[in-house]
């Protein structure tokens, strides 16, 4: 069982009342136990978990997240600049929870908080966009169409369906748009629909079809969607039930490279996404950083 001498837990102040007590509840009685000093604070505007994770992360040994994918992309560009990065502990409680899936955490709060405390500590693969950073993924073009297009309304009722519903629907009137990468030095150039740089394995719950994508190499894998075509956004957000599938999918819809280097410019300066998260426009400097964040990961071994 892990133990730290001061965490900071951060919690979403957008959930409902009811189901953040729940949550809260669970996740303290269980990393109390374990933590000598346990700093509790919620989250109540924009950046408050950005600055919060700012403030705390340099004295604190560790940052109980509870929350979802925005609520980890806050805090890494909390803490990327500080040369001591305490461990993240995720607590899925957000719609998609993409890179906690990565690790392999469970959903559900109880078991992903228990499994946590008796795993143990890795070093993940950390990605600087311009003066930004994303965990999971940084796309262009159709996806960030999609995030645009999803409600409130609808991610509350549909969860994460919506997701891909939404990109189903932005497929109808998407345009191509003309794009220059440079990845590890090479150069390629072209017409996509969409453009999608990811570090984790997951998007909207679906997994990606990157077979060799690995959290701790310092690699990043290249998706670019170049075709108007149903079944190639299928691919792509990895709705197929077989987990590799990747041998099978249309190349000449879909792309798939890796590198750790790229660049990427646009014709037209474009709004980019990342980690769901729209805040900036092309051209992006992506560089990925190799082990650059501790996280708490269930201990896999015989499952």
């Amino acid at each position: 069982m892990k133990s730290f001498n001061k965490a900071l837990l951060l919690y979403n102040g957008y959930a409902g009342q009811e189901e953040i007590e729940k949550s809260l509840g669970v996740c303290t009685s269980i990393f109390s136990s374990s933590v000598e000093e346990l700093i509790i604070r919620k989250t109540k505007k924009k950046d408050d978990t950005k600055n919060l994770s700012h403030k705390y992360g340099p004295d604190v040994d560790l940052i109980i997240l509870l929350g979802g994918d925005g609520t980890l992309h806050d805090c890494i560009n909390g803490i990327s600049s500080s040369s001591n990065r305490p461990v993240i502990a995720p607590i899925p409680t957000g719609t998609c929870n993409d890179f906690s899936r990565s690790l392999m955490i469970s959903q559900n709060i109880r078991k992903a908080s228990e499994d946590l405390l008796k795993g143990k500590i890795e070093l993940i693969d950390g990605v600087k966009v311009n003066q930004n950073y994303f965990i999971n993924f940084c796309g262009v073009g159709l996806i960030t169409e999609a995030s645009k297009n999803i409600t409130n309304k609808q991610k509350n009722f549909l969860g994460t369906a919506s997701y891909i519903i939404s990109a189903v629907k932005s497929l109808s009137h998407s345009e191509p748009f003309s794009f220059t990468l440079k990845i590890d030095g090479e150069k390629i150039a072209g017409q996509a629909l969409m453009i999608l740089v990811a570090n984790g394995r997951f998007l909207g719950t679906n997994e990606l079809p990157f077979k060799n994508s690995n959290l701790k190499d310092g690699l990043g894998e290249i998706y670019i969607i170049k075709k108007a075509d149903l079944s190639a956004l299928k691919d792509a957000f990895r709705i197929k039930t077989d987990r590799d599938q990747s041998k099978n999918i249309d190349t000449s819809a879909i792309t798939f490279m890796q590198g750790s280097t790229i660049k990427l410019e646009t014709e037209q300066s474009l709004p980019v996404d990342t980690d769901g998260e729209i805040h900036m426009k092309t051209p992006l400097s992506i560089s990925f950083l190799q082990k650059h964040y501790q996280f708490l990961v269930p201990n896999t071994e015989g499952m």
